[in-house]
């Protein structure tokens, strides 16, 4: 299979000699199968994650059977200093290999996953996430982003794991937003504050804080000059404006607006 996508000898050699040795051949016919071809060098492209995965795990000396999410997760850190605009592809074609290094029992399956008791941390955050996805239907990046916001900030307030709903108030969420507008850019302040005021609105939902303190979260201005006075009431678009006259010895022409109503 990888003499089909390699001209280069050498690199298929580098494979084959790597930790996935003979299964980097099925691999790459799995990643095919999966829909992806090499006429516009996908798999190419995927293959080469897979290529930098063999070398960094033979640096840190890591057997194929000991790979599991935590070394993926590791090896993602180093990758995304290299090539931060390919994370995205890199993730997805690991989380491929994974499954399908599973489906062969070269690997270990994951370890199941504990529930977490309710009135920690981690049982909110979960809670939240299922609210997100269930009953608002966002992307799956979107509620992951979400949570890693709002993880941060009960994490900060309560250290020791215990919720404690008292504790949520006004000041501490303002303070903790605040603590942010040093280190970027206003875009993502936004975005920090809207994931604040999405949670807050689910804690009032599910009846753990008053309605009031949902509502201390302004909307941050989306540009920079949106604090100056504003200028009065806007011209209506749709009004025609009427013929404008061309120079002097030219012909009458029909203003634009007045175009797009007259169908012009």
């Amino acid at each position: 299979m990888l003499e089909t996508i390699y001209r280069d000898e050498s690199i298929i050699q580098e494979f084959r000699q790597s930790v996935l040795g003979k299964h980097i051949d099925d691999f790459a016919a799995y990643l095919h199968g999966l829909g992806y071809d090499n006429k516009d060098k996908q798999l190419l492209r995927r293959l080469t994650v897979v290529r930098c995965l063999c070398q960094w795990l033979r640096e840190n000396n890591i057997r194929l059977v000991d790979l599991d999410e935590g070394k993926i997760n590791r090896f993602t850190k180093v990758r995304k200093k290299q090539a931060p605009y390919d994370l995205g592809r890199d993730q997805r074609t690991l989380c491929y290999l994974l499954d399908f290094l599973r489906s062969k029992q070269l690997i270990p399956q994951p370890a199941p996953k504990k529930n977490p008791k309710s009135g920690t941390v981690d049982f909110l955050i979960e809670k939240y996430a299922q609210y997100l996805d269930e009953d608002k239907g966002l992307a799956a990046s979107t509620i992951k982003r979400n949570k890693k916001v709002i993880d941060g900030f009960l994490r900060l307030q309560f250290p020791e794991g215990r919720v404690n709903f008292k504790k949520i108030t006004q000041d501490a969420v303002l303070t903790h937003i605040s603590s942010f507008k040093d280190r970027y850019c206003l875009s993502t302040i936004k975005y920090i504050a809207f994931s604040h005021r999405s949670f807050l609105r689910y804690l009032v939902m599910i009846g753990k804080i008053k309605s009031e303190l949902a509502d201390c979260i302004l909307a941050v201005a989306s540009w920079r000059a949106a604090h100056l006075p504003n200028p009065g009431p806007a011209v209506p678009t749709c009004q025609p404006l009427g013929p404008r006259l061309a120079p002097e010895g030219g012909e009458l022409y029909t203003g634009p607006t007045q175009a797009m109503t007259q169908g012009i």
